[in-house]
């Protein structure tokens, strides 16, 4: 559904005027390159001398001095902001994450001034040079653009977080997940895409090639490329029972890396930057990427909590800066040789002036609705820096668990005490906690045993001063994804082959689980040395998000879920007896859940 309201048309015919009219949005790249003008999307902004920041957790966007860090006002946007987006003619546009909306504000009267419902999940945009916005939906899987005449779909992209513009070229990235790839899509409707890990990296610490994870961090340059900053892991088989946060051979299982890509995405320069070591360079989980001053490049992390300035080509570290707690965008000022950085986490912003100047951090005093413990366990979940979770600074929490969901991954564990065993990341907003029996086999009968045996198994870590009760209380109130908007009639047609099927036997009650195990499938586990018999009845909310399915990820997608051959008892008798159109409808309907 589209709704235009005062101001949005308006907005955007400034932007569609200008390019008619041979005006250009993007600045010269000789002096101001593609990556910090306005035409992409960050958690922060410089708006003259203001900043402007998103306030996820509050529902809101706050207005700062950029001098003091001082808050001048808060603005009420809607559910769970994360981007912002400065338009030519002076409005600014917020994507809501799980509200699904645009919501246009006008900084002068610092009113919102118009919203437009654009899809489930909208994350980072960017401007096309000709006018349109462009949003990734990470909950439709997709890269959709918007006028005032409509949306229009670019593309599909799986759990797409990033988009960007070089003209009228878009790019776009996943994620996580296990085909986690970089695309380009063209202005004559041709697409390309890429698989962003390297070729060099052939298998890392492990025996299968390595995946790219969070994604968030793409940066056009003004030859057509593009820079990409991820989280490569070995999530397959290990040459060696060591866990994932230690080191052999200088080789983490974990580890940051920038790339840059050509115009024909292909690869022309690698940077392996981070060193675990014991120094300030143990970097963890790129989330912002940005140009700074004398070619540099501006690099935020989330996990480790800190900011690196890179030499030009992505591989030399010049400068270090431990910011607030998880860093997810900066803003740059090339001119004032300053970096703002907005601290996610902690709800502070960190000023860093690369001349010499003492770095300044501020807390804005937000009014949270999630207790102060589960503030707490959020941050240890994501540290990286806490001796007592990993050592050396490899690994968290939030590494199979980005922002408590899932990455999209199977991982082959076997390190430490673990049993080999090969097992799905499961998104925890919809995790059984508070129920005895955690994890897919209901091994650990609370939050407290599992992080006794998950940090010194698999993190390096000693446990020491880790408070397992923050931590449960984060991930307790996590909430399950917004489903993608799904056709009624055909939800509804969905719904009565779940009933009919039997589905409802197992996925029952309001999480749509039994939380009791079944052996659904023969053989229940092909990981050699694995002993699983049953697995835990996973909950059907948000189920359109978390592919690959089943325990192990053997079933790529929903469709093939109620088709494999080596499913026993699954979703009941009533299943075989499905049609195709029967399948379809029941795909439709679980997608909607």
């Amino acid at each position: 559904m589209i709704v235009a309201h005062r101001g949005v048309a308006g907005a955007v015919a400034v932007l569609l005027s200008a390019a008619c009219s041979g005006g250009s949005i993007v600045d010269d790249a000789t002096t101001h390159p593609v990556g910090t003008t306005d035409v992409r999307s960050s958690s922060i902004l410089l708006i003259g001398e203001e900043i402007v920041v998103v306030d996820p957790d509050v529902d809101s966007i706050s207005v700062l001095d950029r001098t003091a860090l001082q808050p001048i006002a808060r603005i009420e946007v809607g559910d769970e902001p994360r981007q912002l987006l400065s338009l030519p003619g002076g409005q600014l546009v917020v994507s809501t994450h799980r509200g699904g909306e645009l919501v246009f504000v006008d900084l002068t009267s610092r009113l919102v001034t118009s919203r437009v419902t654009i899809c489930a999940g909208p994350f980072g945009m960017a401007l096309r040079a000709s006018g349109p916005v462009v949003v990734a939906c990470e909950y439709d899987h997709r890269v959709v653009e918007w006028t005032p005449a409509g949306v229009r779909e670019i593309g599909r992209v799986p759990r797409v977080r990033a988009v960007a513009t070089s003209g009228d070229l878009i790019y776009a990235a996943s994620f996580v997940g296990t085909g986690a790839r970089v695309f380009r899509f063209d202005d004559d409707d041709t697409t390309m895409s890429t698989s962003p890990v390297p070729s060099v990296e052939s298998g890392g610490r492990g025996t299968a090639p390595p995946s790219a994870t969070q994604l968030t961090a793409i940066l056009p340059t003004d030859d057509g490329g593009l820079w990409v900053a991820m989280q490569l892991v070995d999530n397959g088989p290990s040459d060696g029972p060591a866990g994932y946060g230690d080191i052999v051979d200088g080789n983490p299982r974990v580890r940051p890396l920038i790339q840059r890509l050509d115009s024909d995405l292909q690869p022309v320069g690698i940077g392996a930057y981070a060193r675990f070591d014991g120094s300030e360079r143990a970097f963890n989980a790129p989330s912002a990427l940005e140009f700074g001053p004398d070619n540099t490049l501006v690099i935020a992390h989330r996990s480790s909590a800190d900011v690196a300035i890179l030499s030009a080509d992505g591989r030399s570290v010049t400068h270090v800066a431990r910011v607030g707690s998880g860093p997810a965008g900066l803003a740059v000022d090339l001119d004032a040789r300053v970096v703002y950085v907005d601290n996610a986490f902690d709800g502070s912003v960190s000023r860093l002036d690369l001349s010499g100047g003492a770095p300044l951090t501020r807390v804005r005093n937000l009014p949270y609705r999630v207790s102060t413990d589960a503030l707490a366990g959020r941050r240890t979940f994501h540290d990286s820096r806490d001796v007592h979770l990993t050592p050396l600074g490899v690994v968290a929490c939030s590494t199979c668990h980005p922002e408590g969901a899932d990455d999209g991954l199977t991982w082959d564990l076997h390190a430490g005490d673990v049993t080999p065993r090969r097992r799905r990341s499961m998104h925890l907003g919809v995790a059984p906690i508070g129920r005895a029996g955690l994890h897919w086999d209901g091994e650990f009968e609370d939050m407290r045993s599992l992080l006794a045996s998950t940090i010194p198994n698999l993190m390096g870590g000693d446990g020491l001063l880790v408070d397992a009760d923050d931590v449960s209380a984060y991930v307790t109130e996590l909430v399950a994804p917004p489903p993608p908007r799904a056709p009624l009639e055909r939800a509804e047609a969905g719904r009565k082959v779940f009933e009919r099927a039997g589905c409802a036997t197992c996925h029952s009650g309001v999480r749509l689980t039994d939380d009791r195990f079944h052996a659904v499938l023969s053989p229940m586990t092909t990981a050699p040395g694995d002993t699983l018999s049953a697995a835990r009845t996973p909950s059907l909310l948000g189920i359109a998000h978390r592919a690959p399915y089943f325990h192990d990820g053997r079933s790529p997608d929903l469709d093939d879920l109620h088709r494999r051959t080596d499913a026993t008892v699954h979703g009941a008798d009533g299943v075989a007896l499905l049609t195709d159109d029967d399948v379809a409808d029941l795909v439709i309907y679980l997608e909607s859940l």
